[in-house]
């Protein structure tokens, strides 16, 4: 069951204030802090501008500290430097790894010592060094994921024997978060696990239901922080938590169940919202001061469910876990009621099979998918209105292969900007990024998500799916205001049942290896060709509107540099498309014409 209570100490929070290029850096006013390590005896600090980076580092050490960055948190093609005080003299110098991991003291230094102190067997350096140095040696800075390593011992550095202590994945140049100010009338709320006992299985989806309190009068969530089992970091990959309509739940609440237990259908029919999204590496989110998730009590829900993903790959027995989310929740103070949209490929589904193939010896292969702005119409402010939301927030997720992955924005079928983007992708910190400024979108405006996956290690197709082998591609978008829409994903689907199966056989996969066959492959289970077509679909967890879209339609959005052909749909499907509308189908989530859905994607793949 739910705990709850109310707070009545003071709730002491870091205050992070939003970095402004004017500011001048080597002060005291640090925008970023946390500790590297899990023993605490490394702490990291940073502020930066559009040119510069300033970090300061206290370590429980009085001999040689090492800070730096890596692509792969291992010294090969390492960029770092390494200091220490010795007899009251500081030696403080720029290094790069080769690759078989041999420091190599640089020709240019680029990193600039501010200060060096001792104290308390503790050696404080504070040190900056330019965004982008344009050195080969030097790993440039940017709002991609950032690998950063570090080290520190008592014995003097010896480049010979030097070893990285650790490496940490972080967003070193995400805007500072919002200041969540404390209110006496506000609570904490806990939905988490309760010592659950864990199955001793590689991949598990487990999901709980939690009554809320009673309130009597409109709340907002305001800051939801990840509560992770001690010991189970590694375990714990991600956490989603949804809003129920309680009224139409028939069963106990509190239990504990399989998320997608094909027995259990009502789980996902009653709960159809979205409220955050959390995954591995990610940390606290407090929400901007002006916007607010809220529990309203006019309405209905009053209830949350917590799902978990557990990656147990060694299938380890006698885990117990108590994870989930706290929220700090206070009456309706906020201007803003906001809310969380999924975007992406449909991760998941028996009769989905084919919605996302990715052949084996890839070192970039592209998957796409779109949300096309009618999707959204049902949804849109009034006529008169032209912003639809506003976003401020990305998770951007995917599996292990993924490298790179990208929430497009377009206008009028061409690209603006992008809302989110890491070229360096790290499975294992998926972190809620505060953008740097408020994306609108506006009536008309469509969004593709694409991701780009490295499989040379595989010899077989990865699939879309649940199992942390298998992969997804999709982006967790926080905006305001609130609207019923909460997913809007996309399926792709082939026309040609021999051209899959002679892709799939055993004995073709190593054509994969040829540039022109996996460009073409990537091409069609893309939706460009002429033996795919796209369909996207939107959902507010309780009714889904599906769009059937010719691949010419959407040519500009996918940006394949080909000229699009048009689609050739089997008879009996071009008759579904009809009959439903308009090539519109209003299908109830779950239910008996959901299985429509899934035969009509099935056949549109198969046929």
């Amino acid at each position: 069951m739910w705990n709850w209570y109310i707070n009545h100490t003071v709730l002491v929070f870091i205050f992070l204030h939003c970095v402004q290029s004017s500011f001048k850096l080597g002060t005291t006013d640090y925008t970023h802090r946390l500790y590297v390590d899990n023993d605490e005896h490394y702490h990291l600090s940073w502020q930066f501008d559009d040119k510069e980076i300033v970090f300061k580092v206290l370590v429980n050490t009085t001999g040689h500290v090492g800070f730096g960055f890596s692509p792969n948190g291992t010294m090969a093609g390492a960029d770092v430097v390494i200091g220490e005080i010795k007899n009251g003299q500081t030696s403080f110098k720029d290094y790069h790894g080769l690759s078989n991991g041999t420091l190599v003291e640089d020709i240019f230094a680029n990193w600039m010592l501010l200060s060096a102190d001792q104290m308390s067997n503790r050696t404080k350096l504070v040190f900056k060094r330019q965004l982008i140095t344009d050195d080969p040696n030097d790993i440039d800075i940017t709002s991609d994921t950032t690998r950063i390593i570090w080290a520190y011992g008592e014995e003097t550095f010896d480049v010979n024997s030097f070893v990285v202590g650790g490496y940490r994945s972080l967003h070193l140049l995400q805007v500072a978060r919002p200041n969540v100010a404390v209110l006496e009338d506000g609570e904490k709320l806990f939905i988490t696990m309760n010592k659950l006992s864990l199955p001793s299985q590689a991949t598990t989806y487990l999901c709980k239901d939690f009554e809320l309190p009673t309130y009597q009068q409109k709340m907002h969530i305001i800051q939801i922080s990840p509560v992770v089992t001690k010991g189970n970091e590694l375990i714990v990959h991600h956490m989603l938590l949804y809003s129920c309509q309680k009224n139409r739940l028939k069963r106990k609440l509190g239990e504990v169940h399989s998320c997608y237990d094909e027995n259990l259908p009502d789980i996902w029919e009653k709960c159809p919202m979205v409220v955050f999204g959390w995954a591995i590496g990610g940390s606290q989110f407090p929400l901007p001061e002006h916007v607010g998730i809220p529990i309203d009590v006019s309405s209905d829900p009053v209830t949350f469910l917590l799902e978990i993903h557990y990656d147990n790959p060694g299938e380890k027995s006698g885990i117990l876990d108590s994870s989930g989310f706290e929220l700090i929740v206070t009456p309706a103070h906020r201007k803003f009621d906001g809310a969380m949209i999924e975007i992406g490929q449909i991760p998941f589904d028996p009769a989905f099979r084919y919605i996302q193939m990715i052949p084996p010896y890839q070192r970039q292969f592209k998957s796409n998918s779109v949300c096309l702005s009618k999707c959204l119409y049902e949804d849109f402010p009034p006529k008169d209105e032209t912003v639809v939301m506003k976003i401020f927030a990305v998770l951007l997720h995917a599996h292990l292969i993924a490298k790179q992955i990208v929430l497009h924005h377009y206008r009028n079928g061409k690209e603006i900007e992008n809302i989110a983007s890491d070229k360096n992708y790290d499975f294992n910190y998926q972190e809620m990024v505060f953008l740097n400024k408020e994306i609108e979108i506006l009536r008309g405006d469509d969004l593709k998500v694409e991701c780009v996956y490295n499989s040379m290690e595989r010899s077989g197709f990865t699939w879309g799916g649940l199992s942390t082998s298998d992969e997804m591609c999709l982006a967790y978008v926080m905006y305001y205001p609130r609207m019923r829409t909460t997913n809007c994903l996309s399926a792709i689907g082939v026309d040609d049942a021999d051209w899959i199966n002679y892709h799939l056989h055993p004995s073709n996969l190593w054509n994969f290896r040829k540039h022109e066959i996996a460009s073409k492959f990537e091409q069609t289970v893309n939706g460009v060709g002429i033996n795919s077509s796209l369909l996207t679909y939107c959902s507010n967890g309780i009714n889904t509107t599906v769009h059937y879209q010719p691949a010419g339609n959407i040519f500009n959005i996918l940006r394949y540099d080909q000229t699009p052909r048009p689609t050739i749909m089997p008879i009996r499907i071009i008759d579904a498309i009809q009959k439903a509308g308009s090539g519109v189908a209003k299908l109830h989530w779950r239910s008996q014409e959901f299985l429509f859905l899934g035969e009509f994607l099935f056949y549109l793949i198969m046929l």
